[in-house]
């Protein structure tokens, strides 16, 4: 019976060695066949790079190593640890559910990568709407690992029980019964389907809600309380974290673009069919631009026929926080955000105790143009926020202006 089970785990190891050179080719030839990953897939000329990157790469990866490699090992060893312990002690309905738990659990992992990238093409990788997009598919990822770590564990089963065993233990005759399989399936869905709902609970997306957000600290403030806008005016080249809003939010420039460009808020507004702005009241909104302030949007958004709400910031943190959650209905958040944000702030306080002051730092920037590739490096000038939040607090000078 083992030598049977063997033949179907190498001949399963060659079909999976065969598609790992095929998933191997479409490296060199992703630029090429471009036009059929756009028409089977979905996936537009400038959106194949990222997806080879986070994807083809995993599934080329899995279907090597879990497909082809551990396949063949199995099918080698389900023939040799007969031959070595002089008896074949195989249970058959472990052997089987092996290997049907181990295909099939390829087939999931490496389908449901397939997918993740399907969904989520055009969406920046794990960003916010990106989770949201391809939180149903991780399912059958979770799947297909938990078929693949019980078949590990039948395969052990039965690689101890024929090596370990006794040499006068007889191999018993079981009858070709499905029974123990379809057992073994379910317990591995019932464990599969409890565990689901914990892992989307870890990687719930923010909720979006119908409205205009200015202000990146608003924006800030509402996305750990587990909230994005539809749409939002912030200070991108500021803000690193707007990258994870891309194909979330819509970002409809910075706040200066909107004073200088009245029209841009309502017109989004008509466009995307929001009624609701919420808008962040910061007397030192930026340090760059003293005289910017999001709240002087508010009286050009009157007579459009919107709904203007204001955060104020200059009351302090904890009372943005408060304010924010109560616009968002989000008051059971406020002391986790609040228990979070104080305890990062503790522990980045602490760490500074170690570090020398007295330092003299040069800051660069590098930045690179998509349209000509060419990359400028710029100095940053002292008094921004770098000396503010950082260089203060560690006792160092910011010397790019010598």
């Amino acid at each position: 019976m083992s030598q049977t089970v063997s033949r179907y785990f190498i001949l399963t190891a060659i079909l999976f060695f065969l598609v790992a050179c095929l998933e191997g080719l479409m490296f060199p030839l992703k630029n090429a066949l471009s036009g059929a990953y756009a028409a089977l897939f979905h996936i537009q000329q400038s959106q194949i790079r990222e997806f080879f990157t986070h994807f083809v790469t995993k599934i080329h990866t899995h279907i090597a190593l879990v497909g082809w490699a551990s396949s063949a090992l199995m099918g080698i060893l389900y023939f040799l640890a007969p031959q070595m312990a002089g008896a074949d002690r195989t249970r058959a309905w472990a052997a089987y559910g092996n290997y049907f738990c181990h295909t099939l659990g390829v087939i999931l992992l490496t389908g449901g990568f397939h997918l993740i990238g399907h969904f989520g093409a055009g969406l920046v990788y794990e960003s916010a709407e990106f989770r949201a997009a391809v939180q149903p598919v991780k399912t059958v990822v979770i799947m297909g690992g938990g078929l693949i770590l019980l078949s590990g564990l039948l395969f052990a089963y039965n690689m101890a029980r024929t090596l370990l065993g006794r040499q006068s233990d007889e191999p018993r005759r079981r009858s070709k019964s499905i029974l123990p399989c379809t057992a073994l399936a379910a317990l591995a869905a019932l464990v599969l389907g409890l565990s689901s709902p914990v892992a989307a609970k870890m990687s719930a997306a923010p909720e979006r809600i119908e409205a205009v957000m200015i202000g990146d600290r608003l924006v800030d403030v509402a996305y750990n309380l587990g909230v994005l806008p539809r749409a939002m005016a912030v200070r991108a080249t500021f803000w690193p974290l707007t990258e994870t809003f891309r194909g979330g939010s819509e970002i409809l420039g910075c706040p200066n673009r909107v004073f200088k460009k009245p029209e841009t808020v309502p017109d989004a507004a008509k466009r995307l069919g929001l009624t609701r702005v919420i808008v962040e009241k910061n007397a030192s909104f930026c340090m760059y631009m003293p005289s910017l302030n999001p709240e002087k949007i508010i009286p050009l958004l009157q007579g459009k026929g919107l709904t203007v709400e204001y955060v104020d910031f200059d009351q302090g943190l904890e009372a943005a926080v408060r304010q924010t959650a109560k616009l968002l209905g989000r008051g059971d958040a406020v002391a986790g955000v609040l228990e979070k944000y104080e305890v990062a702030m503790a522990a980045a306080k602490e760490k500074t105790k170690t570090v020398q002051t007295g330092k003299k730092v040069l800051i660069l920037s590098g930045i690179r143009q998509q349209g000509t590739g060419k990359v400028t490096i710029q100095i940053e000038a002292p008094g921004g926020y770098t000396d503010r939040f950082i260089l203060g607090e560690l006792g160092a000078t910011n010397v790019g202006d010598a």
